[in-house]
């Protein structure tokens, strides 16, 4: 079996429980729902929400020897720009079922929601710049060749 063929099944084992799951792990606050022209956006939401979960979990899961081929300055460079990109995928689910649930509809929730996966998020986007940087410095890398004939081709 292929690598693409396991991260897409990875993908869609963790996809279709957590969008199914969703109102279960973060129930919605009490009052009224959103409208009917609002909730098909807020489904959409919450399936692209749970389908970048699954992509996450498959990148976790089969990404490291991909990125620590492309990432060769160090092993600690390679493993802070898979933990940037591991964290850009997977905390979305979380994130956003928390701003959708009761805990996200007090001052003190969206503190906590905002520092717990925002301020992350800035640092892995800086981590990423960073690892950009890197790699443009060190050109005698083929990125297409490392993509294309590494574990994450359609072999």
């Amino acid at each position: 079996m292929s690598m693409r063929t396991k991260a897409v099944l990875v993908t869609v084992a963790v996809a279709i429980p957590a969008f199914l799951l969703v109102g279960f792990f973060f129930p919605p606050p009490p009052g009224p729902g959103p409208s009917s022209g609002q909730l098909p956006f807020f489904v959409v939401m919450d399936a692209l929400d749970s389908l970048l979960l699954g992509a996450g979990i498959a990148f976790i899961a089969f990404g490291w020897s991909a990125v620590r081929r492309v990432a060769v300055a160090s092993r600690a460079y390679a493993f802070a720009i898979y933990g940037a990109l591991a964290w850009l995928m997977v905390s979305w689910y979380p994130h956003i079922g928390l701003h959708m649930s009761s805990f996200g509809s007090s001052l003190f929730g969206v503190l906590v929601i905002d520092y717990v996966f925002h301020v992350p998020l800035f640092i892995a986007a800086m981590v990423l710049i960073w690892g950009f940087v890197g790699m443009l410095r060190n050109r005698s890398i083929d990125v297409h060749t490392v993509v294309t004939e590494g574990e994450l081709s359609a072999r």
